[in-house]
């Protein structure tokens, strides 16, 4: 391996965190986007209701006449039972289901966010409290001990403990400054994880009758 596993131990600004967040997140946004979609919908229905006009015209000659003649066909039904109510309600539904969808979200984003600031904070201070105390005196107490070896005031057993504890003291290090890497990656992205997960289904059901847009 190369290099060293320093992450930065800078204090973090949660609420713009948060507010950036809610303006880049995908998740946000595609149930933002089933919002408009959901609203469309609802206004589709609310004129599915309205009938089409059929306008046929027609000319002609009139052979025992010789005289031409215009002919203008107006149909249109006359839903009389019929004004679509169940599918916009049933879209009004969906619409609201969605506006909450993105209410929740909100809360799961400031939700998870809290949880990795809860760790970031932790490893931040693990690391700090490593890097300028921990570390610092255990080198120092190795060194002293080395020395102290060297000159025949401690045996081998003896130094060999100081040594362990050095290398655990480094080991612990190391694992908080990976804690704080895993809290600064999960921030950079988003909060999103899970990418090698199976997709969840996003088939819809028949709710509204298979109505087309023709």
């Amino acid at each position: 391996l190369e290099g060293e596993l320093r992450p930065g131990t800078s204090e973090q600004d949660w609420d713009n965190l948060y507010s950036m967040l809610l303006g880049n997140s995908p998740e946000l946004a595609s149930a933002q986007n089933r919002v408009a979609e959901m609203a469309a919908l609802v206004d589709r229905q609310k004129v599915q209701a309205i009938p089409n006009l059929t306008v046929e015209l027609g000319a002609g000659v009139d052979n025992s006449t010789d005289s031409g003649m215009i002919n203008l066909n107006v149909e249109a039904p006359l839903p009389l039972y019929n004004k679509n109510k169940g599918n916009i309600s049933a879209a009004y539904a969906d619409y609201c289901r969605a506006t909450q969808n993105v209410e929740r979200i909100r809360l799961t984003l400031k939700s998870r966010l809290a949880r990795v600031a809860q760790q970031y904070n932790v490893a931040r201070a693990g690391v700090l409290k490593y890097d300028n105390e921990i570390l610092p005196k255990a080198q120092e107490t190795l060194d002293l001990s080395q020395q102290a070896y060297d000159a025949g005031e401690l045996n081998f057993l003896q130094i060999l403990i100081v040594r362990k504890t050095y290398f655990e003291s480094n080991l612990e290090a190391v694992k908080a400054r990976r804690d704080l890497a895993q809290a600064q990656v999960m921030i950079d992205g988003l909060l999103l994880s899970g990418a090698l997960d199976a997709p969840a289904d996003f088939d819809r059901d028949d709710s509204l009758r298979s109505q087309s847009l023709d």
